[in-house]
């Protein structure tokens, strides 16, 4: 009798950590935006510019509805999204990389980048249900062609390329995504 009743503990356990595990893919996820330039995504996630006095403000403190820039390499922490700082400088003049991060109108965050044609249908795919490795690019360039607002919830790493991988300056950065 003993033994049933810890064979029944051991299969539910176990069951209990497969669901665990499998949860994040059998749930709904957030749509992949894809639009042709940053002003579309920008009205799809009703977003709007910083003002001045919201300059360099972590997420978690802005209102919803606007989009500013952080350091790619601020991204490593997944988890910790809430506390990344979002500046008004895109980093343009000065030649510096920076993501552009989006905190819908929903106030859920969006990550601007761009990934090869491919890419974007795989992460379209709705039968998908494995973790897909995407190289994908701060700005245009190469195979990294298509622009794409990745919801954040998305995310499972963000590793950005040392310089010697970096691809001519384009930010390339290792996304892991559901």
């Amino acid at each position: 009798m003993e033994s049933k009743r810890v064979k029944a503990a051991l299969v539910f356990c176990v069951l209990f950590v497969l669901w665990i595990v499998a949860k994040p893919f059998l749930s709904e996820v957030d749509p992949v935006i894809v639009k042709d330039t940053r002003e579309e995504i920008r009205r799809e996630t009703g977003v709007r510019e910083l003002l001045p006095p919201e300059d360099r403000i972590s997420i978690s403190q802005l209102p919803d509805g606007v989009f500013g820039y952080a350091s790619p390499s601020r991204l490593e922490e997944i988890g910790h999204i809430d506390f990344v700082p979002l500046g008004r400088d895109s980093g343009k003049a000065t030649g510096e990389q920076r993501v552009e991060i989006h905190k819908t109108s929903e106030g859920k965050i969006v990550v601007a980048l761009y990934v090869s044609q491919g890419d974007v249908a795989l992460l379209g795919d709705p039968g998908r249900k494995m973790p897909l490795l995407v190289d994908a690019c701060l700005r245009e360039h190469g195979k990294c062609d298509r622009l794409i607002g990745l919801p954040f919830s998305r995310l499972i790493t963000w590793h950005s390329k040392s310089e010697k991988e970096k691809d001519n300056g384009t930010g390339l950065v290792e996304i892991r995504v559901r």
